[in-house]
């Protein structure tokens, strides 16, 4: 039986996902213990729903999260923050960096060609 499976071609499957209710005409929208109750009218009242609906996270007359803001007044959001302290914290890397860097090569040349940093010639020893 599991070779016979290997015949079917997953792409001829129906592109839907059963998990989720797409329509309010789904039948899992009707709550199965409730037999008297009428077809729901919108998503928010589908019983398969599990999820807080609009009216629960946002109550009529309630103030929307984070209070009002008046046109050409925008909030920065929280990663602007950060962006800000990243970029110092690079842009201090490679000043750093670019000091760091011809020192060493300097001192790398320095000892290739038998200088010692005392400013004495190395004997060979």
């Amino acid at each position: 039986m599991p070779l016979a499976l290997l015949e079917i071609d997953p792409s001829q499957f129906p592109d839907e996902n059963p998990l989720f209710v797409m329509n309010i005409d789904d039948p899992r929208c009707l709550d199965p213990g409730d037999t008297s109750a009428a077809a729901p009218t919108s998503m928010d009242t589908c019983a398969w729903a599990g999820y807080p609906t609009s009216d629960v996270v946002w109550p009529s007359g309630a103030e929307e999260p984070g209070g009002t803001t008046e046109v050409g007044q925008t909030k920065a959001p929280g990663w602007v923050p950060i962006a800000i302290a990243g970029l110092a914290v690079l842009v201090v890397g490679l000043i750093a960096t670019a000091i760091v860097v011809p020192i060493a090569v300097s001192r790398s040349r320095k000892r290739a060609a038998g200088v010692v940093s005392r400013g004495r010639l190395s004997d060979g020893a």
